[in-house]
């Protein structure tokens, strides 16, 4: 794993995943069909994350009990790479049902990756052998 991720039961919860799905779908209750939706959206979240975590998504924060099937530890790179499949799986299906509507989504992919690029990546590269304990 490339992240030291070892306490995350604030963000990571499965009752913060309720709480923050809970607030994303109020946003949306002038129509209750996309109010759930968008909850649902929220909280798949941490159905998503369920799989891939070692062992670290609490019920609550501070909880004993933690949930994860580690297929990070498991799968180590291998598991970044079927995340990124998994990545590239979305936005094609994304892409194609926008082009079947007319709407090309050629600029805002172009302007989402260039903005993820000076971000995201350059904490990522920017990592020390020293700060990542989990690689070794």
């Amino acid at each position: 794993m490339f992240f030291d991720l070892s306490f995350v039961d604030w963000d990571d919860s499965l009752l913060m995943a309720v709480l923050w799905s809970l607030v994303w779908g109020a946003l949306f209750l002038k129509d209750k069909l996309v109010a759930l939706v968008a909850a649902l959206a929220v909280f798949s979240h941490f159905i998503a994350d369920w799989p891939v975590h070692n062992n670290d998504l609490a019920i609550y924060p501070h909880s004993e009990l933690h949930l994860g099937w580690g297929l990070w530890g498991r799968l180590g790179t291998v598991s970044w790479i079927l995340e990124g499949f998994f990545a590239l799986t979305l936005v094609a299906y994304s892409w194609r049902a926008q082009a079947k509507r007319g709407v090309s989504m050629l600029w805002p992919s172009v302007l989402r990756s260039r903005s993820r690029r000076r971000t995201w990546f350059t904490a990522y590269w920017s990592l020390s052998a020293s700060s990542c304990q989990a690689c070794y």
